[in-house]
């Protein structure tokens, strides 16, 4: 299954899922292909993004035609588990 999110200036922002059950059939290229033809005739700029790990995006998306434009970083912050327990119970405590 694939799509897309329209994003501000004109961008798709392509998307694709397949089970894994129904990997490595070529299933796939032909959703994220449809979907890039539903964003151009959209006259949207269709843009697939993929991190650096992962073997089977980067390929999948080689495979239909995207070539490497850029890098972005993405910074993963954890919070202390008593942190996201105050927070919960702020927010179930409505007019706090």
């Amino acid at each position: 299954m694939a799509g897309y999110e329209r994003w501000s200036g004109g961008i798709a922002q392509l998307q694709v899922f397949c089970h894994p059950g129904h990997r490595r059939r070529g299933l796939a290229a032909e959703s994220l292909k449809a979907a890039i033809r539903h964003a151009l005739a959209d006259n949207l700029l269709p843009q697939y993004r993929a991190r650096d790990g992962n073997a089977a995006s980067l390929a999948l998306a080689k495979r239909v035609g995207f070539v490497e434009y850029g890098w972005m970083a993405t910074v993963l912050v954890r919070l202390p588990n008593s942190a996201v327990q105050r927070t919960e119970a702020r927010d179930a405590c409505p007019g706090r």
